[in-house]
């Protein structure tokens, strides 16, 4: 790194022909920079405490502690941290943390197209045999389209059922029908009819 005086930039900056800095701007900019650089420095070692006390936590077999700390550590940096978020919530979520199948599920299953990829079949499975509502549409599209799974239209008009049970027993759920009902033109009102 090579340090020089703001004197001694204006009169390099002159000698350029360029335009005429004020320094008093130029100070102001520097002081800036300084207190970003503070600031991302500050953020880096929380981030590092975050990753540390993840992988500690993975280590100790205390999957709830470890994903907490994933979620700290992708809400302040997650595009550097990603592959270690992602190893950590894959294995939180295969020792059944609510949480972590959560979200792995929602990975697969939060795409343009409305299809769940099939990768997103084991969480919606594992979802469902705790009860997690949303799970079912899911897993109706699954069996429907054989997403990860033997294509079984019976299964999908058992889930679409357990979701309709639980509508009409006042609980809502997303107002998002299967995707394989979409694609039918259902609404509301011919719902049943389909089944």
């Amino acid at each position: 790194e090579v340090e020089i005086s703001l004197e001694e930039f204006r009169r390099m900056v002159e000698e350029c022909n360029e335009i005429e800095i004020d320094l008093d701007d130029f100070a102001d900019y520097l002081e800036e920079l300084n207190y970003e650089n503070v600031v991302e420095e500050e953020i880096e070692a929380e981030c590092q405490e975050y990753s540390s006390a993840m992988r500690t936590s993975l280590k100790e077999h205390n999957y709830h502690h470890a994903f907490e700390n994933a979620r700290e550590l992708k809400k302040r940096n997650y595009l550097r941290y990603k592959e270690e978020i992602d190893k950590c919530c894959e294995e939180c979520a295969e020792h059944d943390v609510l949480e972590a199948l959560i979200y792995e599920a929602d990975k697969y299953t939060k795409r343009g197209d409305g299809k769940p990829k099939s990768e997103a079949f084991r969480y919606l499975y594992k979802l469902n045999e705790i009860g997690y509502i949303e799970s079912f549409r899911w897993l109706a599209d699954c069996y429907y389209y054989g997403i990860g799974c033997e294509k079984d239209l019976k299964k999908q008009k058992n889930y679409i059922l357990k979701e309709l049970s639980l509508e009409k027993a006042g609980i809502v759920i997303s107002g998002i029908f299967p995707c394989s009902l979409r694609e039918k033109n259902m609404t509301e009102t011919n719902y049943l009819e389909f089944l």
